[in-house]
């Protein structure tokens, strides 16, 4: 099967900045094996500038598996090495759901909302 001929991809990321060197990333979609490299490369460019903080808001994921809880590991790790502060915005819904059955919502900073995190990391 070419690429052509695959499903598009059912992700957007788009990353705004809320000042004092705090991005904020948000993903609206799927995050599965075909898609997770794009949050891993707009994560790895936005950590590449050396910010304070960083907020990864994934309110608008409509699915997440193996894929995205990776995706979310290597990205509180990323932000460690970098000696960025780093919160996940994971709302009330699957991803939240996700976080707590696999244990990752005991090893990453997660909020309900982004001024949520924006508070407690800033």
């Amino acid at each position: 099967m070419t690429q052509s001929a695959r499903r598009p991809l059912l992700i957007s990321v788009r990353t705004v900045d809320a000042g004092a060197r705090a991005p904020i990333t948000s993903v609206r979609g799927e995050i599965d094996m075909c898609t997770g490299h794009v949050v891993d490369d707009e994560v790895d460019t936005q950590l590449a500038t050396g910010p304070r903080l960083f907020v990864l808001d994934l309110t608008g994921v409509t699915f997440m598996g193996s894929t995205g809880v990776q995706v979310v590991l290597r990205s509180d790790q990323r932000a460690v090495e970098q000696r960025t502060a780093f919160a996940l915005v994971a709302g009330a819904g699957l991803v939240r759901r996700v976080l707590g059955i696999t244990g990752v919502d005991d090893l990453v900073d997660v909020h309900w909302t982004v001024p949520d995190a924006l508070r407690a990391i800033g």
